[in-house]
């Protein structure tokens, strides 16, 4: 059984898929290379080393020669070359004053800490030169600087480092240019693709997102459902209070974003429940399938969600019955109440071999667990 049921051999993945689909650099972005770069923090703490180091030999040379002779002004003399040998050249034969030392050590403590960094990129320079069609050189190198360094950087970045970087790019949602809006929604969704906690650095943009959910342009849309649907570990309510609706949109992409997103808030939101509940309810046999593979990839064990598996595992459509039956194999032991209509599937072999195995397996996860 794969790990993934979007991508089982038994049901083929949909078009659009909005949660797999690959993100490409001058579009969205894409994996994060491995190379290192050089940002202002890396600067901040090679600095801190230096003045650490620094301050270091000071602290060992003042303490080695506390208590030795000292001259007729008053000042420590440093001369034993078994305590000084590791320090800079300069130290050997002068004296370490104090206000020097105090300097150096608040320097050291104060570039340890966590900067207030600008943000890393003039964005809508980046991004404008992204969307821009008529510079290809351009267009290549921005693509490439967004996939092999300022996504790699966002990526690793502690939640406050982000907030310049995000209020800038969510400012571009508003710009007039459509292009600008698609690229700049790309990059927070990528953003939501790698990382585990978006839910916190994103909610000061949060309001411009969900306001973009009626963008004008399609792929702008899009972008904003996907990048709102796929915040971790979880949705906030006021986001998902306007998600619910696009269940019923028009676009099918935004749709299929939308009910992913509710069935990722289903333990947490009784809202969430009943709009899926709603959904697997539906006459369009696609978007149920589509909903019921969302429920598998989730791994939904919701009691009420497995009641309403059991009623479509005798649904007329044999593609609904199938996309149920990995459904309930993905819920593992939370399937234990469907036994008796899965094993009456898994008896009929003569039938249908493939809903019998399906079956089969199903009833074989239930009982591992």
């Amino acid at each position: 059984m794969p790990e993934d049921p979007r991508q089982s051999p038994r049901l083929p993945a949909r078009d659009g898929d909005p949660y797999r689909q690959p993100v490409r650099a001058t579009a969205s972005a894409e994996r994060p290379s491995t190379t290192t770069a050089v940002t202002p923090r890396l600067r901040y703490r090679l600095v801190a080393v230096w003045a650490g180091k620094t301050c270091w030999y000071s602290v060992c040379v003042c303490s080695k020669n506390r208590g030795k002779s000292e001259d007729s002004e008053g000042t420590a003399k440093i001369s034993d070359v078994k305590y000084t040998a590791a320090a800079p050249s300069k130290f050997r034969t002068a004296t370490v004053p104090k206000r020097w030392l105090r300097a150096s050590l608040t320097a050291a403590l104060l570039l340890a800490l966590p900067q207030a960094r600008a943000q890393i990129a003039d964005w809508r320079k980046v991004l404008h030169d992204v969307a821009n069609d008529q510079d290809r050189p351009a267009q290549d190198g921005a693509g490439k600087l967004i996939s092999e360094t300022l996504l790699p950087t966002l990526q690793t970045e502690n939640t406050q480092s982000l907030e310049k970087d995000l209020a800038s790019i969510g400012a571009l949602l508003d710009d007039k240019d459509p292009q600008i809006r698609i690229k700049a929604s790309a990059v927070l969704w990528a953003l939501t693709i790698l990382r585990q906690d978006t839910t916190e650095p994103l909610k000061g943009i949060l309001p411009t997102l969900i306001s973009h959910f009626h963008d004008p342009d399609p792929r702008a849309r899009e972008n904003v459902a996907r990048a709102v649907a796929g915040l971790r570990p979880s949705i906030p309510a006021e986001a998902l209070r306007e998600l619910l609706p696009l269940i019923h949109d028009t676009d099918r992409i935004v749709q299929g974003v939308a009910i992913y997103g509710i069935t990722r808030s289903v333990p947490q939101s009784p809202e969430a429940r009943n709009a899926l509940l709603e959904v697997l309810s539906e006459s369009d046999v696609a978007v149920k399938v589509d909903a019921l593979k969302d429920v598998g990839f989730v791994r939904l064990q919701d009691p009420a969600i497995i009641g309403k598996l059991r009623q479509l595992l005798s649904d007329k459509d044999r593609s609904v019955v199938l996309a149920t039956i990995v459904a309930l194999d993905y819920a593992g032991s939370a399937a234990a109440p469907a036994r008796p209509e899965l094993q009456q599937i898994a008896a009929n072999d003569g039938a249908d071999s493939e809903l019998a195995k399906a079956a089969a397996s199903a009833l074989a996860k239930i009982d591992r667990h």
